[in-house]
This record gives C-alpha cells, sequence and structure tokens, in this order.
C-alpha cells in the first residue's frame, strides 16, 4: 500500500466526518486506520523537521 498524501487524508478525514452516525464497511475503515496512522506518521516526520529548523536557527544567532 502506497503512503497517502496529506491532503488525501485529509479529505478521508472529512469524508468520514461527514458520514458520522452512517455505519461504515470493513473497507472504509480499514482505509481510515490508515489515513489516521499516515497523518500520524506525516505529523512526527513535520515536528522533527520543525525541531531541527529550531535547532538551526538557535544555532546560528
Amino acid at each position: 500500500m502506497r503512503d497517502l498524501t496529506h491532503e488525501e487524508v485529509r479529505r478521508l478525514e472529512d469524508h468520514i466526518a461527514r458520514r458520522e452516525g452512517d455505519c461504515l464497511s470493513f473497507e472504509e475503515l480499514v482505509i481510515l486506520l490508515a489515513a489516521r496512522d499516515e497523518k500520524e506518521r506525516l505529523q512526527a516526520k513535520v515536528n522533527v523537521l520543525e525541531a531541527a529548523a529550531g535547532a538551526d536557527g538557535g544555532a546560528g544567532a
């Protein structure tokens, strides 16, 4: 399975939010869980990059 982009994760979350109260199919649930995991993975990367940028900015000052 390929990695999802941030935009794809956001669209999936929006789609699921609109269907709140509806029953999800097994396939939709698997996709949603994969999207959530990918979002967490992307956020972890962002956190590392922001921390590195902060460290670089602090070192140069």
